[in-house]
């Protein structure tokens, strides 16, 4: 199905592309040629390993509907130049680190994507920026192709009724989860003494040490820590608007008072401007909790977590007056997939320290307060199982959306394969004589 195969390419193949260690990967030749893009073996080889990394099964048919799908992606691309879309201002920077959180997430830290890739972390990026761009180019003329794809209701109820019964999709067991957040207090005593220390290594730099060796001994950044602090061509919207907003404004080899993020207290320091890219140093020491502090939160929270229980008010009336999370404080408390922005989320999806929170809860249960430590703070939340819709066969009634969701794909699925049958015949395409695939489409134009 082009549709997904195309989804699940944007997902994966940032990850894939930036090559796992290099004895894995074969001496580079031409597996395709779409337009004016080619497709190496190296890509597709880097692109087999993460689906191996991710547990699927490597098959001879798995080798060739992959090729089949980069050749796909190629064509989109490509026709996207043609067609002179371009892309918003800043989505791509914005793509690039909303997935790199995704593969830290998925790794479980910087230092273990960076141990895993050989590469820092703003090698990576740099890497990713270019691949990222390519793909939602191919991405945004997917969406032109089937941008006045529709269906009707009477269309999904047809679908359905055409899968034979022994061939009904299964849908996992899903949750909804509430949630009320309390972030552990950080006292001014603790921030003035974060930026003393702060003005202390900024003076010292500046009386002749290196900073380099000053964000090795104390930035607190995984990922930037162990190389000096540095990141060489930051674009606008690759780091929070407060950091940003002081590193654009510094003049070469400027050091900046110490400022504040989300993620604690930095200096930084311009090294070289070219244009709106930037290379710098930075140093980052992160809020420090103390005991008492981190006790009175969680404390608040099983408090507030009794008087639920009690009656006294309501999960929802909790949510609104006491949440410290501001995204899902105005929306009743639900916990959002991040990849899908819906309330519906898969329970193998769910991070384990929530999973684990909510194993033995029923409908309606609230959870004990849990602790979770977060890359840029440190929080406690309880959770409200909303709703849990255990394994099942797909049903009309239950899961219309879905349905809905599956019927459009296919629908989409079809107009988009028309419309490669169409380009092809326009666009220059070359597979290798040695590739022995089936291809659903005719790339070979035999």
């Amino acid at each position: 199905m082009i549709i997904r195969k195309i989804q699940i390419l944007l997902i994966f193949s940032t990850l894939a592309n930036l090559s796992f260690a290099q004895d894995k990967v074969p001496v580079d030749e031409i597996l395709a040629v779409v337009g004016e893009r080619i497709i190496l073996k190296s890509d597709l080889q880097k692109q087999l390993l993460n689906l191996e990394y991710s547990g699927v099964e490597i098959t001879d048919k798995t080798k060739c509907e992959l090729l089949e799908t980069l050749m796909f992606e190629k064509l989109l691309s490509h026709q996207a130049v043609i067609d002179s879309l371009k892309l918003p201002e800043g989505q791509v920077s914005e793509s690039v680190k909303s997935r790199m959180n995704q593969l830290i997430a998925r790794v479980g830290s910087v230092k273990k994507l960076e141990e895993l890739y050989n590469k820092t972390e703003s090698d990576i990026k740099e890497d990713m920026f270019s691949i990222v761009e390519d793909q939602l180019l191919a991405h945004m003329m997917q969406q032109e192709v089937i941008s006045s794809v529709d269906i009707t209701p009477e269309e999904v109820k047809n679908y359905f009724n055409k899968i034979p019964k022994d061939s009904l999709p299964e849908f996992p067991t899903e949750v909804e989860l509430l949630q009320i957040v309390k972030k552990p207090f950080v006292t001014e005593k603790s921030k003035e003494k974060i930026i003393a220390k702060l003005k202390e290594i900024k003076a010292s730099i500046e009386n002749g040490d290196s900073f380099k060796t000053k964000a090795i001994l104390y930035s607190e950044d995984e990922g930037s820590s162990a190389k000096g602090g540095e990141y060489k061509g930051v674009k606008r919207g690759q780091f929070v608007k407060p950091f940003e907003s002081v590193a654009f404004n510094l003049s070469e080899n400027e050091i900046s008072q110490p400022f504040e993020t989300k993620y604690g207290f930095h200096i930084v320091q311009l090294l070289k401007r070219r244009g709106e890219e930037l290379d710098l140093r930075h140093i980052l020491i992160k809020y420090t909790y103390d005991t008492e502090a981190l006790e009175e939160a969680r404390a608040s929270l099983d408090s507030l977590r009794s008087k639920i229980q009690k009656g006294d008010l309501t999960f929802e009336e909790a949510v609104s007056i006491h949440s410290d999370d501001m995204q899902s404080k105005f929306d009743k408390g639900k916990v959002l997939n991040p990849l899908t922005r819906e309330s519906s989320i898969e329970l193998k999806s769910i991070d384990p320290d929530i999973s684990y929170a909510i194993k033995n809860l029923s409908q309606g249960d609230i959870s004990e307060v849990v602790y979770r430590e977060l890359p840029e703070k440190k929080i406690f939340v309880i959770y409200k199982l909303h709703k849990k819709k255990n394994t099942h066969k797909a049903s009309l009634s239950e899961d219309f959306q879905k349905l809905k969701t599956l019927a459009l794909e296919a629908k989409q699925n079809s107009v988009s394969e028309k419309w490669v049958q169409e380009r092809i015949t326009k666009t220059f395409t070359k597979i290798d004589d040695k590739t022995k695939c089936n291809f659903k489409q005719n790339w070979r134009k035999k």
